[in-house]
């Protein structure tokens, strides 16, 4: 029987075909069927995906999937258009003299101490501190992991880096620079990042998203004032958490690396939702935790994209001494608030 052959299009975001593949042949892949494509016979991905499969082992947990299903929720490597049965077809045809895992039912992943995989490590965290223990979570994270992930997302912000910040007023009486900055300790309620009586300093880095994340209803005077950074500042760069490649790391893979990785991806995407007023008691109390432990690393702050406008930056930082207001602070009439959705 002739081997199967693979194209491109067979894999998903981590694609073996990426890292210098061996040439390829003209030909109608075995799997998509979309012409004359490039292609590769299946078997020439077994050395990249032996490190993948082998952090799994056979189940007898009747609610964890077959293997081919497992690796398509814990990594990007398979076509978004496969369903399980083209997935399980292309993994065999990759291990044509076949793999021990490849027959049993169920898999669970190793882990080293016993610890058990968690897929919803976020949801798990904001549960677990919003509904039963705020202060003490009985929270299943190797701290010791999710340290160096998020020391390997960090950039230097030099000196002279501008952001914005705004307030706004029903009067045309400006506000002095200031204040501008954080709210006073006793006035300070609980934000994305702070918990309640703990300020910190919310920026963004630029005009028009600094106005949109205040969420001013026209019409209303909106004053902004400019700091800038005084010297270098260390802040967890959130703006693009891409997903694992397992093929670029294949040397150093631990499926704990993945629970955390979801777990940062969780954090980014709570941190850059709108803030709502009704829930701020409790909405936030996982991402405020998690700043928590950040600053206790030695992280000055956060970087993270807006949810008000479509490609802005916000930045909080732990420590307001870390920039200066301009002197001059600018005001802004907003007349009218532009509102987009989606038809039905």
């Amino acid at each position: 029987m002739p081997e199967l052959l693979t194209c491109r299009g067979c894999f998903g975001p981590s694609s073996p075909t990426v890292y210098a593949p061996p040439q390829a042949q003209i030909s109608v892949c075995s799997f998509c069927d979309d012409g004359s494509v490039p292609t590769w016979p299946a078997s020439t991905w077994e050395v990249a995906f032996t490190p993948l499969v082998e952090l799994y082992r056979p189940s007898e947990d009747v609610s964890f999937p077959p293997i081919h299903d497992q690796l398509a929720i814990d990594w990007p490597v398979f076509s978004a258009d496969f369903d399980s049965d083209k997935r399980r077809a292309l993994l065999t045809s990759i291990f044509p003299t076949g793999y021990p895992l490849l027959a049993s039912e169920h898999v669970e992943a190793i882990r080293v101490g016993g610890r058990p995989h968690r897929r919803d490590a976020w949801d798990r965290l904001a549960r677990e501190v919003s509904l039963r223990n705020r202060y003490f979570p009985n929270i299943d994270i190797d701290l010791d992991t999710l340290r160096r992930e998020l020391a390997a997302r960090t950039r230097t912000l030099s000196a002279g880096h501008q952001y914005f910040r705004a307030r706004h007023s029903a009067s045309k009486l400006a506000f002095s620079s200031g204040e501008m900055g954080p709210p006073p300790r006793e006035q300070a309620s609980g934000g994305r990042a702070n918990p309640h009586g703990i300020p910190h300093l919310y920026l963004a880095k630029e005009l028009e998203t600094c106005i949109a994340e205040i969420r001013p209803t026209a019409p209303i005077y909106v004053y902004v004032a400019r700091f800038k950074t005084l010297r270098n500042v260390t802040v967890l760069d959130l703006c693009n958490v891409s997903p694992i490649d397992p093929f670029v790391d294949s040397d150093s893979l631990d499926i704990e690396v993945v629970d955390i990785h979801r777990l940062v991806l969780g954090f980014a995407n709570d941190l850059g939702k709108p803030v709502r007023r009704s829930t701020i008691g409790t909405e936030y109390l996982a991402s405020q935790y998690i700043c928590e432990f950040i600053k206790s690393i030695g992280i000055d702050g956060v970087m993270y994209r807006s949810a008000a406008t479509s490609d802005g930056t916000n930045l909080v930082l732990f420590n307001s001494e870390l920039v200066q207001a301009s002197s001059m602070v600018t005001q802004h009439f907003v007349s009218g608030v532009k509102y987009e959705y989606d038809l039905p």
